[in-house]
């Protein structure tokens, strides 16, 4: 298939899932989408737009198929809750910490540090802005 009638392809499938009433789109998924298991991304995105998994069984053998393979993640909120620690750090000093001890860029400390205080992970103390980690019980309350 060419590009340019993948790029329809792609189109049509969205301009009628868009069409498709919920209770008729897994039907709709199966006449349309068989053949998207080892289709490109986009058209695995377009699963995903319908509510489907991007991956499902494979045709042949009926097991499940890989899922996407990459580069594993270098750090997670795990890995700047381990820097902490049981210590109290200015965020500076915490910055400071993750970088020395990981090697962790500062775009990555604030990127997890935000994602981590949302999660309830960490608190920063109102009266003299240290960060603290949460504990699970205090989480549960």
């Amino acid at each position: 298939m060419s590009r340019v009638q993948f790029k329809l392809s792609t189109r049509l499938v969205a301009t009628l899932a868009a069409n498709i009433p919920p209770d008729a789109r897994s039907a709709f998924a199966e006449l349309v989408l068989g053949q998207v298991l080892n289709a490109p991304s986009a058209l695995r995105h377009a699963r995903v737009r319908l509510g489907l998994p991007a991956y499902s069984l494979c045709e042949e053998t009926q097991e499940p198929l890989p899922k996407a393979v990459g580069r594993p993640r270098k750090y997670s909120v795990d890995t700047l809750a381990a820097c902490l620690g049981q210590r109290n750090l200015k965020t500076g000093e915490f910055r400071q910490r993750a970088n020395d001890q990981r090697g962790m860029s500062r775009a990555m400390f604030y990127r997890l540090l935000e994602k981590g205080c949302k999660e309830g992970r960490f608190r920063q103390c109102a009266t003299n802005e240290r960060w603290e980690l949460v504990s699970k019980t205090q989480n549960a309350l």
